[in-house]
């Protein structure tokens, strides 16, 4: 692919806007990054703009909602139930979404239109909302997600068909595309933070019962992080969540790995199972049986640490 790319210096930041010159489902035809000192003192990148997007976010609202809504009932037993008020849920009560490196919130606000569609606002609320959106760089997170708001281009807004009247067009911005207010109702669904990713991981408490946790990570693990780094933080959140834990990449990185030294253990070797386009599941308590039973064999599997 060939990119012309220009760096452009903002506040410190070394910015640089790269044309995307392929169709993906979800773009406003650019790429942004930029670099940054983290809170140790190491250089890093990472994305300004989330507005790449190839993932199909109604498939993915769909796999969450199994997670957590009220299911059709096969049996006599749970059809009488469901006549006599008696709710059949699935396996969780809530689900916590995590935006990590999730920039101005298009990730977030493309996650909430599909999740709304789903359930509808009021039961989103209910069972889904707040999602929780954090970010190395702050005048992103400032200027955008706590001032609530957000640039979309006249095709961004045309997908976002549930959650449009939640949003008051502002006029147009630098870079032409529009500015978009979010309305109380809407901005109370999102928790911003400035965080670097890795500590805002090491802050996780770890399993909640009852509840069915989701992170994206989309597309800044090999731009922004070391190989030792980048298998940490995956490697981490399984051993936190073991069994309840949706993770989601990034196609960028995915196709990174699949170039990398991971090429025949990705995602095993870090805990997860792929259930879908760009979407895993932790398996890791699978993978902690998988070790036991090698142990009682004298064996060992190297990469589960």
């Amino acid at each position: 692919m060939n990119m012309n790319i220009s760096p452009v210096n903002i506040n410190n930041y070394n910015r640089q806007a790269i044309p995307v010159k392929n169709n993906p489902s979800f773009t406003s035809g650019w790429f942004s990054f930029i670099s940054y000192i983290d809170i140790h003192g190491i250089e890093r990148g990472g994305q300004v703009n989330t507005s790449l997007r190839t993932l199909d976010y109604k498939k993915l609202a769909q796999t969450i909602v199994s997670e957590i809504a009220p299911k059709k009932p096969k049996s006599f037993i749970g059809k009488m139930g469901r006549c006599l008020g008696i709710s059949h849920k699935g396996p969780w009560e809530k689900a916590n979404i995590y935006c990590l490196a999730g920039a101005d919130g298009t990730e977030a606000y493309a996650i909430a239109d599909a999740i709304i569609g789903e359930l509808g606002f009021e039961k989103a609320k209910q069972l889904v909302f707040p999602i929780h959106v954090s970010d190395v760089t702050e005048w992103v997170i400032n200027e955008f997600g706590k001032a609530g708001k957000i640039n979309f281009s006249d095709k961004e807004i045309q997908r976002l068909g549930n959650i449009r009247k939640f949003l008051v067009e502002k006029g147009v911005s630098e870079d032409f595309t529009k500015t978009y207010e979010l309305k109380p109702e809407f901005r109370e669904c999102f928790e911003f933070e400035t965080a670097d990713l890795q500590a805002k991981i090491d802050s996780f408490s770890g399993i909640k019962e009852g509840e069915f946790n989701v992170f994206a990570i989309r597309n800044c693990l090999f731009d922004g992080f070391e190989k030792n780094e980048r298998d940490n933080i995956l490697k981490k959140l399984t051993k936190k969540y073991p069994e309840h834990a949706m993770v989601i990449l990034g196609e960028y990185d995915l196709l990174k790995f699949s170039q990398s030294h991971f090429k025949k253990l990705f995602p095993s070797a870090v805990g997860l199972r792929e259930i879908g386009n760009q979407c895993f599941m932790s398996c890791r308590k699978e993978l902690n049986d998988l070790q036991t039973e090698f142990n009682r064999h004298g064996l060992d599997l190297p990469f589960l640490d």
